[in-house]
């Protein structure tokens, strides 16, 4: 998880390759969606983005990618049996899912989560982030985002800014402001150490393979 979309899109491609780079994903095809053309392969995981009784698909599931065929996926939801043919022609409210934002994972659970925190962060966001899991939590932060870079700066400080940072209230700001903002980050290399860390601990972990959202 993260907080930003541009943060959410890094993962989100950095994940992908990992996963094509060791024959994860299968045949693959570009899918026009409503936020524009974006690759969907064989053993993706997306997201519904947008209600659709016909379909089954709720705002926010997700599904596994089992197969792809002139714009058709069949696709099996997350944690059930239950499978749909979504044809993208008329159903285009997709995103890959491997990451999301905070906003978007609101009300998800799965079994471990990775939370890449910047300073957007507050107790709301960081309450959030910090309880989608079952069994546990990995929080990543890039130094330089919280006084780093600072002539005097010192591990003691930089930890303390980054606890002041997800422990502080923000009361006046409207809900619409937790939402997800476009502003850009710093934590791009952050970000590939968290699928790092979520690839190396998903292969030491005996039986069948752990997605990074379930």
């Amino acid at each position: 998880m993260a907080f930003t979309r541009d943060d959410v899109k890094a993962l989100n491609k950095d994940i992908r390759t990992l996963h094509d780079q060791t024959g994860q994903l299968g045949k693959s095809q570009t899918i026009a969606t409503e936020s524009g053309k974006k690759p969907f392969a064989v053993n993706d995981r997306i997201r519904f983005l947008r209600n659709e009784r016909d379909l089954g698909a709720k705002n926010g599931s997700l599904v596994i990618v089992e197969g792809i065929e002139s714009g058709v996926l069949p696709v099996k939801l997350d944690d059930t049996d239950t499978r749909v043919h979504v044809d993208t022609k008329f159903y285009k409210h997709l995103d890959h899912g491997h990451a999301a934002t905070v906003h978007k994972a609101h009300g998800t659970t799965v079994d471990r989560s990775y939370v890449l925190a910047t300073t957007h962060f507050d107790r709301y966001t960081a309450y959030v982030a910090r309880s989608r899991h079952r069994d546990n939590a990995t929080v990543f932060y890039a130094r330089d985002d919280f006084g780093g870079r600072a002539v005097n700066a010192t591990d003691e400080t930089v930890c303390q800014r980054f606890n002041d940072t997800l422990s502080r209230a923000r009361p006046k700001e409207l809900a619409h402001d937790y939402l997800e903002r476009e502003t850009g980050s710093d934590a791009t290399l952050v970000s590939r150490l968290v699928v790092s860390q979520w690839e190396k601990e998903r292969k030491a972990e005996p039986g069948p393979e752990d997605e990074l959202e379930r």
